[in-house]
Order: C-alpha cells, then sequence, then structure tokens
C-alpha cells in the first residue's frame, strides 16, 4: 500500500495547527518582506539592483523543491514518469503565472519606494476587488448581496484612505536621503545604467539605481505613480494567485507532488527574471557587479522573499485564495503597528477613522459564504 505524494504533504498542513502555523508563517514572511523592503528604500530607489533579488529568490525556491522532489524519486515515493511532463507541451500552462509574479514582486519594489509600508499595504488590500472579480469572471461563481456591499465599502475607504500617502510622500521626500538622482546627461550617454558614488560631508553615498532623472518631481506625482503601481499590482497578484490555484488543483493536480508542481513555477520565473535582467541590465551588470550595493539586509531578503514563495504555493494548494486574502488582513494589522511603533509613520485622524472600515469591510466579505456555498449546504 503506497502513501501518495497528496497524502504526505496534507498531514502537515491540515487540521488547526496546520493552519495557524501556515497563517503564522505567512504573516510574519509578508510582514517582514514590506518593513525590510522599505527600509532598504533610497528616494524612490535603491543601492542594489532590485531585479537580482527576485533572482536569487527565484533559485533558492527551485533548489528546495527541486531537492525535494528528486529526494522523493530516490525513495520512489514519485514515478519518474511525473517529470516527463515538464518535457511536454502542460509546462507551458505554468509559464502565465510565473510572468505575473515575476512582475508582480518586482513591481513591490516600486510600490515600497514611494508610500509608507502602513500606507501600501492598506492600499494593497484593494486585492480583495480584483480577486473578487476575477472569481465572477473567470471562475463564475456568484457573490451575495452583503459581499458585494462590502466590496462598495472597501473602494469607497481605499480612496478616502489614499490621501494619507501625502503624508508619508512628503515625509519621504524631506528627509535627506543619501541617494541622488542620475542626471539627464547620464542617461543619454552610451551606459544608461552606472554605478557611482559622491562625497556628501564625511560619509559616501550611496547610489539609487532607479532614481528620478526629473528633479522637479513633486511628491504629488510620486503619490500617484504608488497608487496606480499598488493597482496594478493587486490586479497581477489577484490573476496570478487564482489562476496558480486553479492549476495546482485542476484534473489530478492534487494527487501530484507540490515540489514537482513548483518545480515548473519557479523554473519560468527564472527564466523571465533573468532574461528581464541580461537585456535591459547588463550595462550595469557588466559595470558594476551582480551584488552592487548588497548588504546583509539585502541577503535576508532573498531569504524571505523565497520563503514567502514557498508559504504561498503551500496555502494555494492545502488551503485557497480566501484564506490567502484573511492572512494578508493580519498582515495589514502587523505592519501598520510596526510602522507606528518603531517608523517614522504618523496616521492622521483621517487614518484612524477609515483603517477600521477597510478591516470591516475585508471581514463582512469573508463571513459570508457565496451563493453556491449557500445553495450547496441547503441542499
Amino acid at each position: 500500500h503506497e502513501v501518495s505524494t497528496c497524502s504526505m504533504g496534507r498531514w502537515k498542513t491540515e487540521g488547526p495547527l496546520g493552519t495557524l502555523l501556515l497563517g503564522t508563517c505567512y504573516v510574519s514572511l509578508a510582514a517582514t518582506r514590506v518593513l525590510t523592503t522599505r527600509s532598504l528604500s533610497r528616494e524612490k530607489g535603491y543601492a542594489f539592483l532590485p531585479m537580482t533579488v527576485n533572482v536569487q529568490a527565484e533559485f533558492v525556491k527551485l533548489l528546495v523543491c527541486g531537492g525535494l522532489a528528486l529526494r522523493l524519486l530516490t525513495k520512489g515515493k514519485e514515478s519518474i514518469s511525473e517529470l516527463t511532463c515538464t518535457c511536454s507541451l502542460q509546462l507551458l500552462k505554468w509559464s502565465l503565472p510565473g510572468f505575473l509574479y515575476f512582475l508582480d514582486n518586482l513591481l513591490m519594489f516600486y510600490v515600497l519606494a514611494r508610500l509608507s509600508p502602513a500606507v501600501a499595504i492598506l492600499l494593497g488590500n484593494f486585492v480583495i476587488i480584483t480577486t473578487a472579480v476575477l472569481f465572477r469572471l473567470v471562475l463564475k461563481r456568484k457573490l451575495t448581496s452583503t459581499q458585494w456591499a462590502a466590496l462598495g465599502i472597501l473602494f469607497l475607504a481605499i480612496v478616502s484612505l489614499s490621501n494619507q500617502s501625502k503624508l508619508a510622500t512628503s515625509q519621504h521626500h524631506g528627509s535627506h536621503s543619501v541617494a541622488h538622482a542620475v542626471d539627464e546627461h547620464a542617461l543619454s550617454s552610451s551606459h544608461s545604467t552606472m554605478c557611482w558614488t559622491q562625497e556628501n560631508g564625511n560619509s559616501t553615498t550611496e547610489v539609487a539605481v532607479h532614481a528620478s532623472t526629473n528633479k522637479q518631481a513633486s511628491g504629488l506625482y510620486t503619490q500617484y505613480e504608488g497608487h496606480l503601481f499598488v493597482l496594478v499590482s493587486c490586479c497581477l497578484s489577484s490573476l496570478a494567485n487564482i489562476y496558480n490555484e486553479k492549476i495546482l488543483k485542476e484534473e489530478n493536480g492534487m494527487e501530484e507532488s507540490i515540489y514537482i508542481q513548483n518545480s515548473k513555477l519557479y523554473l519560468f520565473g527564472i527564466c523571465f527574471s533573468s532574461l528581464s535582467l541580461i537585456l535591459f541590465y547588463h550595462n550595469f551588470l557588466f559595470d558594476c557587479g551582480f551584488y552592487y550595493g548588497y548588504s546583509q539586509v539585502t541577503v535576508l531578503l532573498v531569504l524571505v522573499v523565497a520563503s514567502l514563495g514557498l508559504t504561498v504555493s503551500l496555502i494555494l494548494k492545502y488551503r485557497d485564495n480566501m484564506f490567502h486574502i484573511l492572512a494578508s488582513q493580519m498582515t495589514t494589522i502587523t505592519v501598520i503597528t510596526v510602522s507606528w511603533l518603531i517608523h517614522d509613520f504618523e496616521p492622521t485622524l483621517n487614518f484612524f477613522l477609515v483603517a477600521p472600515i477597510v478591516l470591516l469591510a475585508m471581514y463582512l466579505y469573508i463571513v459570508n459564504k457565496t451563493e453556491e456555498e449557500v445553495a450547496v449546504s441547503e441542499q
């Protein structure tokens, strides 16, 4: 009697204890990622190339899942036929979520370079709206009237809350950052991406790779950039998670090892990240090196991003998107609390009034069953 790989993975995630562990891991890693990324930002940019973080995170995830998949093969708990599909056309279905996750992970750096962690994480709750719309359009799931009302409240609350980012933006630009903008002459030269340092008093400044070239850019422009990036990120994240959950569970997906499934996904993630890095930043890599601007905190960020990706895959396979969204709300509370206690975030009265409305709307949406679930339970 063989024990399936699916059963082997489920014993670790089923039940209240598994749910608690998954939720705790996700909240801890997601909050750490947001706060760490923000701490590394330098005036709309970073001292390192953000795409290098994503490339290494994808490699770490592939090494973990690939190693575990090979371990199953050597123990005879997985057949070699499970890997033959990686050479077939079925492999291509993992390219879409791989590309979407690649864009979303990269976009997060730009969001946190323009908005404070508390504001960014609260505005990120717009993901519940994009997820609900995609549930309706892609999966044909019907929502109750209470859920639609909750989405309406959430949308209005987020629009009102977006004004809080003006404060965060003005504080960010009012501080004396060690990063400086690359001038237009430098961008017009053959080396469009360059690294350079400049003496600032008694200290040496760091480099902002993605610093703005427009020295007259206002805080309001930065605010609108942040809002736009959050909106796009929510759309990408929703579509990626829904499609990934679908292919993780469709047909015989629950019987296939999650390590093999993830290996296919992360293989595409490496391809997209590496190809973009070579095409758009080859000058920077040649002039400065792959690890230019790295620190111990940056290495920690690589490990956190990789661990978060692995945790999300477990949630999507053994739970669902609703659990993921619920865990995201706990992340919101954690990030806001930490930002208030140890960062320079100063919430306004509007923030205190609107933030609970966002969380309440999320609660109303999650606790209400969809019309399909209600019909099934009545039968």
